[in-house]
């Protein structure tokens, strides 16, 4: 038995996307946002905007850096642990915590 041809001017449906196989990485790593150079120099901007903005205040000025530098250490022992630390990420990380705690508060 034959169908008759769509003739609804419709797209005929797709199939959702095959997952990626084994092995294999659908979305980006941290470790290829931190090798990407664009996407740091927007995350740099980002925190030096957030940092300009807390400046307003001096206990939400600290507490950004503890919650900075806490996550800077927490990205550098998940990345030790993972073996995946390398020169490039550690000068940014690096980076990132000296801007945190380079620049004295206003009081």
């Amino acid at each position: 038995m034959k169908h008759p041809p769509d003739v609804s001017g419709e797209d005929p449906p797709t199939l959702p996307p095959e997952p990626a196989a084994e092995g294999e990485r659908s979305t980006p790593s941290v470790l290829d946002f931190l090798q990407n150079e664009s996407a740091v120099r927007n995350l740099q901007s980002a925190v030096i905007e957030i940092m300009n903005s807390a400046r307003k205040s001096h206990k939400t000025e600290w507490a950004f850096r503890i919650g900075g530098i806490l996550v800077v250490v927490g990205a550098v022992i998940l990345l030790s642990l993972l073996e995946k630390l390398d020169p490039t990420a550690a000068v940014i990380l690096g980076s990132i915590a000296g801007f945190l705690f380079g620049k004295s508060p206003k009081e």
